[in-house]
């Protein structure tokens, strides 16, 4: 049975080989492999599982640079990601290789706390003119809010112990949609950034989002690491946040690959995703 994510086929023993495997086919110490030496390295490790075809597509997902080489860096950032999404799944199961990404102990607390995000920024979201605010989504786990004007900090929340994947606004409802690759949605009030709701339990871990208003109800579009992409709607009085309703009107298995791009276009009448397999 060919897996759908890397984390899904990947075991202790086996990332031990691909550390190996990685050295071994790095014959000039440059650090870096192309796309024949990473099919002829990691062919070997993970073949039973994975085509030719399916490493060249591997590759591509890894090289994060666009360089046309997949650094150590590249390949263990990418083995974090898939790990952490299947280690935070309902049915993982114990054999599976997984990672804990803690937040940084000691050092300036103040500043860690209050200022910069503790791992790379994974979205960034700015409000509409008039609040000021520009929403920043991090692989920490917190969503940090910031004034447009003077950049100052102004709130940090944390929705979640794995990587924010995605943010979306509600203009009509001044709500934040925020996906986390625990397969989770979070929702936040979009003036107090008080958490108003939460999904968890998904499928699949949700990478990008799109939110409008239609028929008297917010409106999310969502698509995930497996190629689905799936409809929400949330409903409830704008001035009791606190009673958010949030429900899924559809799922739909679009890709053959983790869904890249989702929008909304209120002309057409359509909803668009995009997917790593090349579809649109």
């Amino acid at each position: 049975v060919s897996p759908r994510s890397m984390g899904d086929a990947m075991n202790l023993h086996q990332l031990v080989e691909l550390r190996a495997a990685f050295e071994q086919a790095d014959v000039d110490g440059g650090g870096s492999l192309d796309v024949e030496e990473f099919i002829e390295a990691f062919g070997s490790v993970l073949g039973r599982n994975m085509t030719r075809e399916k490493l060249a597509l591997l590759f591509m997902k890894i090289d994060a640079n666009s360089d046309g080489s997949v650094d150590w860096d590249e390949f263990i950032n990418f083995v974090l990601l898939e790990n952490k999404a299947a280690a935070n799944a309902p049915d993982a199961g114990s054999s599976s290789f997984r990672f804990a990404l803690p937040l940084p102990q000691g050092g300036n607390s103040d500043r860690s706390e209050r200022h910069a995000h503790s791992g790379m920024v994974e979205r960034l979201l700015v409000l509409p003119r008039g609040l000021d605010k520009c929403v920043s989504g991090s692989r920490d786990g917190t969503v940090r809010v910031w004034h447009t004007g003077s950049l100052a900090h102004l709130r940090t929340v944390r929705v979640s112990e794995a990587w924010v994947s995605g943010l979306a606004y509600f203009e009509r409802s001044n709500r934040i949609a925020v996906s986390s690759i625990d397969r989770s949605l979070s929702f936040l009030d979009g003036s107090s950034l008080e958490p108003i709701g939460h999904l968890g339990g998904l499928e699949a871990s949700p990478l990008c989002l799109s939110a409008w208003h239609k028929h008297g109800c917010d409106r999310l579009l969502v698509g995930d690491d497996v190629g689905a992409v799936s409809l929400y709607a949330a409903e409830g009085d704008t001035a009791a946040q606190s009673h958010l309703r949030v429900h899924r009107l559809q799922r739909d298995l679009r890709h053959d690959d983790w869904v890249t791009k989702v929008c909304y276009y209120d002309d057409l009448n359509a909803l668009v995703s995009a997917s790593l397999d090349g579809t649109v």
